[in-house]
């Protein structure tokens, strides 16, 4: 992938120039301000955000837009009793299968509850979710495909819209 820095990269008119790039690449900006996210990656009007874009010549055209409200999800795991659990597992993945096996997926995470059983996934890219909760999972494979088919028999499905702030509260059942 190549980054960009929000600091050092983009000059005072937003124009950037990289250089000595070559191959297939993603594009991510770093140095963002807090809350900020990455939009969208385009080249010549194609959106290339998550399959990336080939620098096997000068690019003249590409346009990266940041948002100030990325769409994002929140909400609370609670055992049956409506406890919430600490410490516990949330996944969230995008329901299109194809959106999994991108580069460097936008559309498949994961975030850890606190200690009120909250969490929040901040920036993501607008579409329809299955969420899930666990004590655990298995570290570095929870987001393979066949995971994420097995984690689907239990998720909640929701959809997010560009810049929406969804609530997604889960229970979790004992085994």
């Amino acid at each position: 992938s190549m980054v960009l820095s929000a600091q050092n990269d983009v000059a005072a008119d937003a124009t950037f120039v990289v250089r000595g790039t070559i191959g297939a690449r993603l594009v991510h900006v770093n140095g963002l301000p807090a809350g900020w996210a990455l939009k969208s990656v385009r080249v010549a009007g194609a959106d290339v955000t998550d399959t990336g874009l080939e620098f096997n010549h000068d690019i003249d055209d590409a346009e990266i837009v940041v948002t100030a409200k990325p769409a994002h999800v929140g909400g609370v795991v609670t055992d049956q009793r409506g406890s919430p659990l600490k410490d516990y597992a949330v996944a969230i993945f995008a329901d299109d299968r194809r959106l999994w096996a991108l580069p460097m997926t936008r559309y498949v995470t994961s975030a850890r509850t606190d200690a009120d059983g909250r969490f929040t996934i901040a920036a993501l890219p607008p579409g329809a979710y299955q969420a899930v909760a666990a004590e655990a999972l298995p570290a570095g494979e929870w987001a393979e495909p066949e995971n994420l088919d097995k984690l689907r028999a239990k998720a909640t499905a929701f959809s997010v819209g560009d810049g929406e702030a969804r609530v997604i509260n889960l229970s979790v059942r004992p085994r």
